[in-house]
């Protein structure tokens, strides 16, 4: 009779109290991380990326609580979890470019649905990451159809390796990535940074293959797969189709062609007629400019041609280094610059006497 006269007591106290803490003016309960639930660890509190630091927004619900996020995204097999503003629950494969690690103490906004826990930081802002344990780290795929990997391979957002931008996406795998080359006619694909596709037919500027370690991004679309890294791409070849890699130089001469040298677009000697040619090299501009009865062409940007039968210049040039993109065709080659041509003169064109 005593231990239930104390238990009575107890609960009476238990509920005065929880009376009186919910009234205006009572401190509110201390939100403290939680380190783990669900099959997931927490990460860190990063940064949002202007993008969004994972890809989807799965659920904005008053009631929110870690667990509950958690749940959403094992639910439906995201590698990571996140929460925002006390309310947000993200999920992703990935961590985009720019959520950066930022100071736990940044992630500092309650639940929603349960004050003593936290739920990332000011919305928009700072978001609290949570990872799934025991998940297998993602792999090269080593084939899809008659597509096969040919490793990790470097890239540069400002001299990319892959002249065709194949698209983003948020669910990217190799298999979206591959299936686009091989619509665009293009024999190598590349995919970077789990979301970013990228197709050719010749590698540009020199990139070479480097450590398989520097392609560790997941793919958006599936976290078993590997979609390349930052800088870094994982590169896929249709069946043995012949392509070039490799430094560049200045076709100097092609059958009765000269090279004149480089100039500014602005110059306009090269306007006439654009002839599409697919997979840019500088003979098949020249012999294309030669058919079509045009005795001065002009390439630029890697995979324009241009033909004309203008009268030449005599004046000075752009340095060659302005014109220095290699051709989408053959990378071996250079094809001009952005606003700039490689121009090359038959025997019959005429120069300026000025």
């Amino acid at each position: 009779m005593r231990q239930f006269g104390a238990l009575v007591a107890l609960s009476i106290a238990s509920n005065a109290w929880a009376a009186v803490s919910s009234q205006p003016g009572m401190p509110a309960p201390t939100a403290t991380l939680v380190p783990a639930t669900g099959g997931f660890n927490e990460l860190g509190c990063f940064e949002e990326s202007a993008a969004g630091t994972l890809s989807y927004l799965y659920e904005d619900n008053p009631k929110m609580n870690v667990k509950l996020c958690v749940d959403i995204c094992d639910s439906s097999g995201f590698l990571y979890a996140g929460l925002e503003g006390g309310t947000q629950c993200h999920c992703g494969n990935i961590i985009k470019s720019g959520g950066l690690p930022a100071q736990i103490g940044a992630c500092n906004v309650p639940c929603g649905g349960n004050k003593r826990q936290l739920c990332g930081g000011e919305r928009g802002k700072r978001i609290l990451l949570y990872k799934r344990k025991n998940f297998p780290p993602p792999a090269v795929v080593p084939k899809v159809r008659r597509w096969k990997s040919l490793g990790c391979w470097s890239d540069d957002p400002q001299t990319r390796a892959l002249h065709h931008d194949g698209g983003g996406s948020d669910g990217m795998t190799v298999e979206d990535c591959v299936s686009t080359c091989n619509k665009a006619g293009l024999p190598l694909a590349g995919l970077e940074f789990g979301l970013q596709c990228f197709c050719g037919n010749a590698v540009l500027y020199n990139h070479l293959q480097i450590s398989d370690a520097e392609c560790k991004s997941p793919c958006g679309g599936d976290p078993t797969e590997l979609c390349g890294g930052e800088g870094a791409m994982n590169l896929y070849q249709l069946g043995n189709t012949p392509f070039t890699k490799g430094a560049a130089t200045i076709v100097k001469k092609h059958s009765a062609w000269t090279y004149l040298g480089c100039e500014n677009d602005a110059h306009k000697i090269t306007h006439s007629q654009s002839i599409d040619i697919e997979a840019m090299t500088v003979e098949k501009c020249l012999d294309a400019c030669a058919s079509a009865g045009f005795n001065v062409a002009g390439i630029q940007f890697g995979e324009e041609c241009r033909c004309d039968n203008a009268v030449l210049p005599a004046g000075p040039k752009l340095p060659d280094s302005s014109c220095m993109l290699p051709c989408n065709g053959n990378a071996n080659e250079y094809c001009g610059g952005p606003g700039t041509n490689l121009v090359y003169y038959l025997p019959s064109a005429k120069f300026s006497t000025k």
